[in-house]
């Protein structure tokens, strides 16, 4: 099983959200929080922390886990954990080049927009909110 942390990162009434390169292999050309792939024997926390500094530049804590979505992507086992964070430091957003943009979308604009399978059962998961 391929464990994914994500981070749902939100200021105010806005979520930060990265949009996924077309070159990507898995998901590409959609909406995503910001996080990755679990290193074998690597810390939950720390993870996440190092997978959204890669992709932001900006450093966050993890606050709680929020919600868990097991997926099947290209007949691969994922699971999706997603935490509610905090930014720690840094003020501006610097894409690694999984990204091409990044915004601030409320969870209205969210359910506009193409987003990664997990963050679809995010957004109308009523447990979250």
């Amino acid at each position: 099983m391929i464990i994914v942390q994500k981070a749902a990162i939100k200021v105010g009434n806005k979520y930060l959200i990265l949009y996924r390169s077309k070159n990507e292999e898995i998901k590409p050309d959609c909406w995503d929080f910001p996080g990755g792939r679990l290193r074998d024997g690597e810390d939950a926390e720390a993870g996440l922390v190092r997978e959204v500094y890669e992709e932001t530049s900006l450093k966050i804590k993890a606050n709680k886990r929020q919600a868990n979505y097991p997926i099947e992507i290209n007949n691969l086992p994922y699971y999706f954990v997603v935490y509610d964070a905090s930014i720690m430091s840094g003020d501006d957003v610097i894409l690694s080049s999984e990204h091409t943009e990044f915004r601030w979308a409320t969870l209205e604009e969210l359910r506009e927009l193409k987003l990664n399978t997990f963050l679809e059962y995010y957004i109308n998961d009523e447990t979250v909110f």
